[in-house]
């Protein structure tokens, strides 16, 4: 990430109004956690090319990982993407049968119909579909399929890759479907496909799982959450969607079907002192994660803390970390990384 930073900071010195170095250099610095610089840096990106989509909902990504950004410039924020690049059309007129008792015709739409975390709490859902209720349609945009592609597909009903479509023939190809609800699984993350869901492809559009804001699409009709998640009276500020909780949280990890390591050790076994454990992104351990890690720590002061994300292979974020618990009155000795 170093390294990273000193090329891109490099290029715009040869090239200071290149739109791509900038973003470049957004995400690296959102990587380290230095959100403050990561926002101005995607605002340079914004102001030099206001109709990038991609790099906008980066700089909505980034504010979801800042403690100190409140409801109002979260949505007001996601608003303003949809006004920008994604204007809701004239209303549309679906033939959909209203019969109660009909099967639902269910749309899923993502591009991560592969090997990543979403489809790790997919798998199961779409296994356990009541084919007596729902015909799962799946518009799969993954570029690079995998095995995991496979195994989502043998649940599908009717199973699109979609990937080469744009944006108006993939709203074109849903409403020819005639698909009743409408799954929307990226929200603002990378390849995310929702100029489709502000055009309104469905009678019903729902965001679920992918993203933990709003969508900020005024056509995005309700957000799939719970009350732990988004408690009851707290949270409806901050979206723009109406939440509908469901009963026993919102989503369900299958893990891989790999086999566990073999251990010697009885389920109950005491190794010693607790580890505590964060297998994160570090972008998303922010100030007030960190300050709140350091109380549990102190208040257990046999305990240690391991840290596992990609970003901890370069050595300046290593560091970077280490002052910021040593700074809270914890030994770095009791981080692992």
């Amino acid at each position: 990430l170093g390294a990273a930073e000193s090329a891109h900071r490099r290029a715009l010195t040869l090239a200071p109004d290149l739109a791509d170095a900038h973003n470049n250099l957004a995400i690296v610095l959102k990587d380290q956690g230095r959100l403050d610089e990561a926002r101005e840096a995607y605002g340079r990106v914004l102001s030099l090319t206001p109709e990038d989509a991609g790099a906008h909902s980066n700089l909505l990504m980034c504010l979801c990982y800042d403690a100190g950004v409140d409801s109002v410039e979260m949505v007001s924020a996601h608003r303003e993407w949809s006004n920008r690049h994604a204007p809701e059309t004239p209303e549309v007129t679906f033939l959909s049968d209203p019969d109660p008792d009909k099967i639902l015709n269910v749309g899923y739409v993502s591009p991560d119909f592969r090997e990543h975390s979403v489809a790790s709490f997919l798998d199961t859902v779409f296994a356990h579909h009541d084919a007596r209720r729902v015909q799962g349609f799946y518009y799969s945009d993954a570029a690079a399929p995998d095995a995991m592609t496979e195994k989502l597909r043998t649940h599908a009903s009717v199973w699109r890759d979609v990937a080469s479509l744009n944006d108006a023939r993939l709203r074109d190809l849903i409403m020819r479907d005639g698909v009743d609800i409408l799954v929307d699984l990226a929200g603002h993350t990378a390849n995310n496909r929702l100029p489709v869901f502000a055009r309104r492809a469905a009678p019903v559009q729902i965001s679920w799982l992918g993203y933990g804001a709003t969508t900020g699409v005024p056509a995005m009709d309700y957000v799939l959450s719970d009350e732990w998640t988004d408690p009851v009276g707290e949270s409806e500020e901050w979206f723009t969607e109406g939440i509908i909780r469901l009963p026993n949280g919102f989503m369900c990890y299958a893990p891989p079907d790999a086999p566990l390591p073999e251990t010697n050790e009885s389920p109950g076994h005491s190794m010693g002192p607790p580890a505590f454990g964060s297998f994160n992104n570090l972008t998303k351990v922010n100030d007030a994660v960190v300050t709140l890690w350091a109380d549990i720590l102190r208040a257990s002061p046999n305990a240690r803390l391991v840290l596992k994300a990609r970003q901890l292979g370069d050595t300046d974020t290593v560091a970077r970390v280490r002052a910021r618990f040593e700074a809270l009155g914890v030994n770095s000795s009791r981080l692992e990384f």
